[in-house]
């Protein structure tokens, strides 16, 4: 690391080489920018087809061609008995019109103890 930091400590340029350095720089980026046309072109694209995603999901939600969310994730939910009683109990202290609390290990918003 001392001989890198050695070796960038004598680094220089001359003018014209700063100048040459420059000039390459400028032409590159003006190469690679795409007209704004193009970018308007690809924004509306990328706006027509996730209009297009939202519109087939939502159809398809409310033709009953998806299946409910809690159907989908129950092999990963389980639903053993247990599992169902707690649910139960919680609906039923909700339904009342009671506050519910849980216990959690961790950052509730990434790694809740529901996660692991």
């Amino acid at each position: 690391m001392k001989d890198y930091r050695t070796s960038m400590d004598h680094l220089s340029f001359s003018p014209d080489q700063k100048q040459a350095m420059t000039a390459r720089l400028a032409a590159a980026t003006r190469q690679k920018a795409a007209p704004p046309k193009a970018r308007r072109t690809r924004r509306i694209l990328a706006v027509a087809v996730a209009a297009a995603l939202v519109l087939s999901l939502g159809t398809a939600g409310a033709t009953g061609a998806l299946r409910p969310a809690g159907a989908f994730f129950a092999h990963l939910l389980g639903g053993s008995s247990a599992q169902q009683a707690a649910a139960d109990l919680v609906r039923r202290k909700l339904e009342a019109g009671l506050d519910v609390a849980m216990v959690n290990i961790g950052d509730v918003s990434l790694y809740a103890t529901c996660s692991y």
